[in-house]
């Protein structure tokens, strides 16, 4: 599976440009020197708002992957939010302590994340201490965990946790596949 979701992935005809990983809108602690932002490439394959699925890689990519949720973590999907593949090159300035500009998915907090790494890279999902329930900005944010992307491997957390992707450097990509979705037990998190 994890062979036939890079390759459907590499397609150029997929995705769409975007100036920044996250909208124009979003919050961002302008002291943190941490923080460099850069276009990204983007393709949704579900969204609640665009009617549901939207993309055929719901069926034949998502689909699957949302089976081993299932299966191994002995949890049921019960609402999908958003579904969407994002695709980061390394860009000028790049370094392993820089992050994109950290944000939230979800608000809800009985919503969950899942980041699906599509392809070996480097470029790590940072994860910080607060959410937007402790604090509606994005400042004075610690890293409690990175996870560096691995082929075939996921990491989950609750969706309105800060969060933030970083660029490759020595890779010529980083594709994900971002989950935001409610399930029927989230013990897996603790």
């Amino acid at each position: 599976l994890a062979d036939y979701i890079e390759l459907e992935m590499s397609k150029g005809d997929m995705w769409s440009w975007t100036p920044q990983t996250v909208a124009g809108d979003t919050k961002r602690d302008t002291k943190d020197p941490n923080i460099l932002d850069g276009p990204q490439l983007v393709r949704y394959m579900y969204h609640d708002q665009m009617g549901g699925p939207c993309h055929e890689f719901f069926q034949t990519l998502v689909t699957p992957l949302m089976w081993f949720f299932n299966d191994r973590l002995d949890s049921t999907v019960t609402n999908i939010d958003r579904i969407k593949a994002n695709l980061l090159f390394p860009i000028q300035g790049g370094s392993s302590e820089k992050y994109n500009s950290p944000h939230i998915d979800i608000v809800n907090p009985a919503s969950i994340s899942m980041v699906y790494y599509v392809n070996e890279s480097d470029g790590d999902t940072f994860i910080f201490d607060k959410s937007c329930v402790d604090s509606p900005n994005p400042t004075n944010l610690k890293v409690v965990h990175r996870q560096s992307p691995k082929r075939g491997s996921a990491i989950i957390f609750p969706s309105n946790i800060y969060h933030a992707s970083q660029n490759p450097i020595n890779y010529l990509d980083r594709k994900i596949i971002n989950f935001c979705m409610g399930v029927d037990n989230r013990s897996f998190l603790k």
